[in-house]
């Protein structure tokens, strides 16, 4: 078998289920949910693989949240998962460099060419107009 392949050999039902059970045990019955829709277990396969694979892209914590909501509205599948999963995951604290770049992308994008948003307020706006129509006069 090719290298590319060699994990394929190991996945049996077992092995879905104990990776499962390191998550905990909503993943776990969400794996036997899975595998027990298909008429042969190893159909179910690539699905378990993906839903397991959500552990690594978000948490442990966040899967398992997921698979708790899923096994209580009875949605054993990966389609089930993958779209609600992103909405489980809070994201960590991030390094101050990043938080950093992150507002300034923020203030670019909110314009900062105006300078001072104050300015702009409508109070601000409608004393400007009241000053401008007296000087007129």
């Amino acid at each position: 078998m090719p290298t590319e392949y060699k994990d394929y050999g190991y996945w049996t039902v077992p092995y879905f289920q104990q990776k499962a059970s390191t998550i905990g045990p909503n993943t776990h019955a969400l794996i036997d949910g899975v595998i027990r829709k298909y008429a042969y277990p190893v159909q179910a396969f690539r699905s378990c693989f993906g839903i397991l694979r959500y552990a690594e892209r978000y948490s442990p914590e966040t899967l398992e949240c997921c698979c708790n909501d899923a096994v209580l509205a009875h949605k054993c599948n990966y389609s089930y998962i993958c779209i609600t999963v992103s909405a489980y995951y809070k994201e960590p604290m991030q390094n101050p460099v990043l938080q950093k770049r992150r507002k300034d992308v923020e203030t670019a994008i909110s314009g900062t060419y105006k300078g001072d948003d104050s300015k702009y307020s409508l109070r601000n706006l409608v004393k400007r107009q009241e000053k401008e129509s007296v000087d007129e006069e």
